[in-house]
């Protein structure tokens, strides 16, 4: 049996590549598709459910796990073009740095397409509760909020 060394594979999957990207399909199309099915079935944690019944309570239209190309929002309010991540735990700190650079990419990638980004640090009842605040303060000078 005649086997590939790994240079023939890594060669092999270059030229594969360069064929999409002359085809015109993205890499990530994969990626996009897996999006949407997150968005259809979305699962909340309990601060992220708390954010969506904040803002559909204040009479705010919102889908929970949008997609967005590739990226899934926690909860976005796409009428304002608004998307809100609820951050919860260790998960997005200096302890993650590899979390804190996939946030990073994914805000500026939102901000290009003209989406407004706000964060809300669930870690406690307290914090969650002056985000709030900010993100109410913040949508009321941007967009008039409903009350």
């Amino acid at each position: 049996m005649n086997r590939l060394s790994y240079e023939d594979r890594l060669g092999m999957t270059a030229a594969s590549r360069a064929k999409m990207a002359e085809t015109g399909k993205k890499p990530y199309a994969g990626l996009v598709r897996r999006a949407r099915g997150v968005e259809q079935k979305a699962r909340l944690s309990i601060p992220e459910r708390q954010v969506l019944n904040w803002a559909i309570d204040r009479g705010y239209e919102v889908v929970a796990q949008k997609a967005i190309d590739k990226f899934n929002v926690d909860v976005a309010i796409p009428e304002l073009k608004v998307a809100i991540e609820v951050d919860g735990g260790l998960w997005h700190t200096r302890h993650s740095p590899g979390k804190l650079e996939g946030d990073r990419v994914k805000r500026e990638f939102l901000e290009s397409l003209g989406w407004k980004v706000f964060r809300i640090r669930g870690r406690s009842p307290g914090t969650m509760a002056r985000d709030l605040k900010s993100l109410q303060k913040f949508l009321g000078d941007q967009f008039n909020t409903r009350r």
